[in-house]
Parts: structure tokens; sequence; C-alpha cells
């Protein structure tokens, strides 16, 4: 598997055991950039919250791009970009995120979900119109077989009155 295991910051329960999604408590003030998702467990009886401290390259002249397996049961998925002979990730298994990657900005690029057997598509990214030099995008997969979902979004990095954008 190429990607980083999440280690839980937080394990949540069904919604019904304190009428919350999730409870933790951290303090994040070291001035790093994180982003938490809250990931199904794999019997699909609850959510695990995983926190994933933003490690980005500081390239204003590429884009940054990850991934995120968190389809139970998909088994170890792809990243493909259409002209690309390689993926841009490979072998990402579920509950996992392979980390930001730098690439080549790009318009139009066709991105696609796929399983690791190399053949058979998941899904296809729509949400991502180019990759765009200095912004970061983040590809994640859920649901089950055959509903499976690709959302995507990003996130610019840049000055505001507080002193950084997300």
């Amino acid at each position: 598997m190429r990607g980083r295991d999440w280690s839980p910051d937080a394990t949540a329960g069904t919604p019904s055991d304190s009428g919350s999604v999730a409870a933790n408590t951290e303090t994040m003030s070291d001035g790093e950039r994180y982003t938490i998702f809250l990931m199904p467990n794999d019997n699909g009886d609850g959510v695990s919250m995983r926190i994933v401290n933003d490690r980005l390259e500081r390239d204003s002249a590429k884009a940054q791009i990850r991934f995120v397996n968190a389809a139970p049961r998909a088994g170890e998925l792809d990243l493909t970009m259409q002209g690309q002979k390689d993926p841009v990730f490979d072998n990402v298994n579920f509950k996992s995120e392979a980390g930001f990657k730098s690439v080549d900005p790009a318009r139009g690029p066709s991105l696609t979900v796929r399983r690791d057997d190399g053949h058979t598509s998941v899904a296809p990214v729509r949400g991502i119109k180019q990759l765009q030099a200095g912004k970061s995008y983040t590809v994640v997969v859920s649901g089950l077989p055959g509903q499976w979902e690709v959302i995507s979004f990003v996130d610019e990095i840049g000055a505001n009155s507080s002193g950084s954008k997300r």
C-alpha cells in the first residue's frame, strides 16, 4: 500500500450513542494545516474521525493533489489521469490517504478512480476542471460497491487579514 494510514485521533459511535457524531478535544496551535475526515467503519455501523496533517510543498509553479479511499469493500484504488502512463496514486487502501503530490498544472484533466486491477473504473472525477499552480486538490472516494461517489474539493493557499486562506 502506498499512502499514509491514519492513526485515529477520535472514534465516533453511532449518533444514537450520545446524540453526536463525534466527541474529542484537541488543541492545534502549531501553525500547521489539518483536514478532518469522517470515515465509515468497516462494518458500516458507525464512523471514525481522522485528522490528517496537510503536508503541502510550497511550490507556486505546481498544483498539489491527494487521494483518499473512504470506500469500504472497494479494495485498493488508483487515481489516474488521461495521457499519463502511470497512475497519479496507486494501491491506496480503505481508510488511507496518499498525502499530497506535486503535479504540473493542467487544463481539463480527465481524472478517473479505478480498482487496482488496472481495468475496472469506479467513477470519473467530475469536480476538477483544471489543476492550477498554487492550489491543492483532494479527491475522496466513498460509498459501497455499485454506489461509489467521488467527492473533490480545491483549497487555495494565500494571505488574508488573518494570515492564511483555506
